[in-house]
């Protein structure tokens, strides 16, 4: 009877131990328990499936892409960007490669390259309107067939910040992290299909690299940030397929960037063109010899009763100077500047930059061109040669 009745009695061990599982479970995103978890990751994997809405954005996407890259202005790409539709298959691939699922794997693949195809034809489309024009600019297209920096950057935090929301909130879609992933994976794919019927080749196999290559960053960095929400394959065939996919998936990614490139020294880069360059201008002419009537010259007679005189023939060069060739002069057409290259293409491991870069209306002498005149060889009032698209010159 000593005890105070509003003293509470003091906790068992073992309830203690319950309590705090009880909030360590209720602070964890992904539920612990078979059953649970089960549900919970059947519900993200359904809200992943892409309905009708995706494949009419994704058309939608491409018919604006398709017009910025023929008005060559970076602020129509960004409107194809947000108007494309929530990346869900793309996130879909690192979640089933997460979950260690083949099927939704292949599922998400599948509506990938459906929605891509609509961005590709969009591209191909622009490609053939561009036939119709001459010297059509494409500069901001340019960007888009060759990897840096600040598109690793863009979709590394899309990426993160897609996955995270999905997983957080299965329930809500993150359209603004979504908008870098399509600027990274939609905006090259039609970049290829521009390329592909416009006849700059380049822009067909640069794009298609730059769209493998990001998909294969979204599946490693996607699985990453899922494991580290404990959300884990639930099998021992779950871990190996899981295995599989993301050594299949660093290998490709290893295969296909410049680490490779980097590796290889022993490989020039002149051997990796086989355009056929053509000469624009010529050097100075030199005077040459044509030769010119004979003319009679006296030798003397010689000694004797005999002697006589007799006319020998010779040839006497006369010179004739042949006219030099006009040469071909060209301005530097871009605001922000651009820099000239060792050789004709944007790769900056086999074509490096020659530094300083040009300015602004930049007069240079236009030396050669490849084949296609997409590129020109040209050269500064200092002597200076390099490599400039020509879609950077004007020649009024």
């Amino acid at each position: 009877m000593d005890q105070n009745p509003n003293e509470s009695a003091p906790l068992d061990p073992s309830s203690r131990i319950n309590e705090s599982r009880r909030r360590r479970t209720h602070r964890l995103i992904v539920p612990s328990g078979k059953t649970e978890r089960a549900i919970y990751v059947n519900d993200v994997a359904k809200r992943l499936v892409p309905g009708l809405d995706f494949y009419l954005f994704s058309l939608l996407c491409g018919a604006v892409l398709g017009a910025a890259i023929l008005m060559d202005h970076p602020a129509i790409y960004i409107l194809a960007a947000l108007l494309g539709p929530f990346m869900s298959p793309l996130i879909g691939l690192g979640f089933s490669t997460a979950v260690g699922s083949f099927r939704f794997f292949l599922q998400s693949l599948g509506s990938l390259l459906i929605g891509s195809a609509m961005v590709f034809a969009g591209g191909a489309i622009s490609g053939w309107v561009s036939r119709l024009f001459s010297d059509l600019p494409v500069n901001q297209a340019s960007y888009h067939i060759s990897y840096s920096a600040p598109d690793l950057i863009l979709l590394a935090i899309g990426t993160i910040l897609a996955i995270t929301s999905t997983i957080k909130t299965p329930k809500k879609r993150s359209l603004i992290a979504s908008v870098a992933l399509a600027f990274e994976v939609y905006v090259p794919v039609g970049v290829a299909g521009f390329g592909l019927t416009s006849g700059l080749l380049n822009f067909f196999t640069g794009g298609l690299r730059i769209v493998g290559i990001n998909i294969l960053l979204v599946i490693m960095l996607g699985t990453f940030v899922l494991i580290f929400f404990r959300l884990r394959p639930s099998t021992f065939f779950g871990y190996l397929l899981t295995a599989v996919l993301l050594g299949g998936a660093a290998y490709a990614l290893f295969m296909s960037s410049a680490l490779k490139t980097a590796m290889q020294p022993q490989v020039t880069s002149s051997a990796v063109f086989t355009k056929t360059m053509q000469q624009v201008s010529s050097l100075p002419a030199e005077a040459t010899f044509t030769p010119g009537p004979p003319t009679a010259t006296q030798q003397p007679a010689s000694l004797g009763p005999t002697a006589t005189n007799t006319l020998v023939p010779t040839r006497t060069p006369t010179v004739t100077n042949t006219p030099k060739q006009n040469e071909i002069y060209a301005v530097i057409n871009e605001p922000q500047g651009v820099y000239m290259h060792e050789n004709p293409c944007t790769d900056d491991e086999k074509c490096p930059k020659v530094i300083p870069a040009l300015a602004d209306k930049t007069p240079v002498l236009v030396l050669a061109r490849t084949e296609d005149s997409q590129w020109y060889q040209v050269q500064t009032g200092d002597g200076v040669q390099g490599w400039v698209m020509g879609s950077y010159l004007s020649f009024e």
